[in-house]
């Protein structure tokens, strides 16, 4: 009788002992993975989070700077998590721009046009308006987004951004296409979907990338038009950029896409 009890309290013991290293194992790998607002800026009295998503393993630094394209996001997250790195983005409104008002004014911004003087003001004409005070403030937001990411001291800086069907493609930048002048070269890769591309500032990058069978484009640093994108300021610094272009809800393609990145980094 004796013998029976205490096997059954051995038994018990090692179930207990099991729950607890289970319950252990995942409170151990909750804490490789977390999210924290970094910041909250004030906009013209629109308040812009930089959100970052930060995994305990050393890694690349992402960037999403546009709050409607989450499939990027969802993608760097997942690989991240396993692989380690760190991701910011920017959260608003849910949407591509960031509207505020300063005095009577309105305005709207992308929040991928402001890294540069020239891009900051084709930002503002865009509403029709000139005004140094608001291109102080926006220039002001923008380095501070530079600042808080440390992306001036970044050997790498990686994008995420979603395109649309027909909207935007590797072929945008085909002689005779709208982006011709930008691109100092095009890789067709044997990837089916043209909407699936890297957009780099190198050649060391544009060499790493083109075996990989998704499309490449290299930026033509010389004489790109300076519209105020982070490709445009990286290119300008020498700072090596990666963008990881994807269609929206291509969930797979764009997952792939920041695996077979990181594995030829």
């Amino acid at each position: 009788m004796s013998l029976t009890v205490s096997l059954i309290t051995f038994t018990s013991i090692l179930k207990f002992m099991k729950i607890l290293l289970f319950f252990n194992f995942v409170m151990v790998a909750g804490t490789l993975f977390s999210q924290e607002i970094v910041a909250s800026l004030d906009l013209g009295g629109t308040i812009v989070e930089l959100v970052a998503h930060r995994s305990e393993k050393p890694g690349y630094l992402f960037y999403n700077m546009h709050d409607d394209e989450n499939t990027g996001v969802d993608a760097a997250k997942k690989v991240i998590k396993k692989k380690g790195g760190v991701l910011y983005e920017l959260v608003h409104s849910g949407k591509r721009y960031i509207e505020f008002d300063y005095d009577t004014l309105h305005f709207q911004i992308d929040p991928n046009r402001i890294y540069t003087d020239a891009g900051v003001w084709r930002e503002l004409e865009r509403s029709a308006i000139r005004d140094t005070v608001v291109f102080n403030m926006v220039s002001a937001f923008a380095d501070t987004l530079i600042s808080l990411m440390d992306l001036n001291n970044q050997l790498i800086v990686l994008t995420l951004h979603n395109n649309s069907q027909a909207n935007y493609s590797m072929r945008s930048y085909l002689p005779g296409e709208i982006y011709e002048v930008d691109a100092e070269a095009v890789y067709n890769g044997k990837w089916k979907d043209d909407d699936e591309f890297y957009f780099v500032t190198s050649a060391r990058l544009y060499g790493l990338l083109t075996p990989v069978k998704f499309n490449v484009v290299l930026q033509n640093n010389a004489n790109m038009t300076d519209d105020g994108s982070l490709s445009v300021y990286c290119g300008q610094r020498g700072i090596e950029y990666v963008n990881i272009e994807a269609q929206h809800g291509h969930k797979r393609a764009n997952r792939k896409m920041v695996k077979k990145l990181l594995d030829v980094l």
